[in-house]
């Protein structure tokens, strides 16, 4: 934010904190950050792996979106996966996290596994969805994303059950 909310004030960086601070009112002003959710979804040997409409160049990934006010991440996590692909997901567990710069969002990954459903996908979000083989996948997701962390916990995940 350039000006303050509070009083209009010019801000500058605060170089103590990762914040930017009115000059007239000293009022700190810190970064909102937007906390979403990121998903590998395992049925047995087969990962479920989306196209989202933003992705050119055929890559699929795991699903994701945004939490809502008042929900928690778990069933942010069951809510996205149902949404975009119809599918109904158990066993959530926490896996970890990456700050993603665009929109300011943290996003939180876990692991689920298949419980019902057949693939729907919304279509106003995903070009396709599908299950994949966790030993034949598609062009995915780039190494150093907490996605692709994802896609190969899962495949390690199948490989050690066999």
């Amino acid at each position: 934010m350039r000006f303050c909310p509070q009083c209009g004030g010019r801000n500058h960086l605060n170089h103590n904190q990762l914040a930017m601070q009115c000059q007239d009112c000293r009022t700190l002003h810190y970064p909102r950050i937007f906390p979403c959710i990121i998903v590998a979804v395992r049925k047995g040997q087969q990962i479920l792996l989306a196209q989202h409409n933003r992705h050119a160049g055929g890559m699929y990934t795991v699903i994701a979106g945004f939490l809502e006010v008042g929900e928690t991440l778990e069933t942010c996590v069951a809510r996205e996966v149902e949404e975009e692909t119809g599918i109904k997901v158990g066993n959530i567990r926490y896996f970890g996290s990456q700050p993603w710069a665009f929109p300011s969002s943290m996003m939180m990954a876990f692991l689920a596994d298949y419980e019902s459903g057949e693939i729907k996908p919304d279509y106003t979000e995903l070009k396709d969805a599908q299950w994949f083989d966790t030993k034949e996948l598609p062009l995915v997701a780039p190494e150093g994303t907490i996605a692709r962390a994802l896609i190969h916990a899962t495949v390690d995940a199948a490989s050690a059950e066999k």
